[in-house]
């Protein structure tokens, strides 16, 4: 036998173990934060705060009385500040509605409602 054989089974033997390793890692769901992007965040005080703040500022708009039932689910996205998106349950004129809002805090702590749907 040749010197090369013993490599040529060896590589026949790691090769397929690294390429299935490879493959499970690319498809496992990453654990780390990605930068820039969306993550889900708890429903604490501060989110109830900011979702009450949402309201107010579409009330403002609309001029009709919408009133908070829950908040059904929050994301966060780190910026030059702070973006929040809300999945709500409102009652509007009367109404039980489902409504997504978008809220971003800049640095200053200041709040801009960004999008009501």
């Amino acid at each position: 036998m040749s010197r090369a054989g013993p490599c040529w089974v060896l590589l026949a033997v790691l090769v397929p173990g690294l390429v299935h390793a490879a493959q499970a890692a690319a498809e496992a769901p990453s654990l780390a934060p990605l930068a820039g992007g969306w993550q889900s965040a708890p429903i604490d005080e501060s989110v109830q705060e900011i979702a009450r703040f949402a309201l107010a500022e579409r009330q403002r708009q609309e001029a009709l009385p919408i009133s908070l039932l829950e908040v059904r689910e929050v994301s966060r996205q780190v910026v030059a500040g702070l973006n929040f998106r809300l999945r709500l349950r409102v009652l509007r004129a009367g109404h039980h509605r489902e409504a997504s809002a978008t809220v971003y805090q800049d640095l200053q702590g200041q709040r801009h409602l960004t999008a009501w749907t």
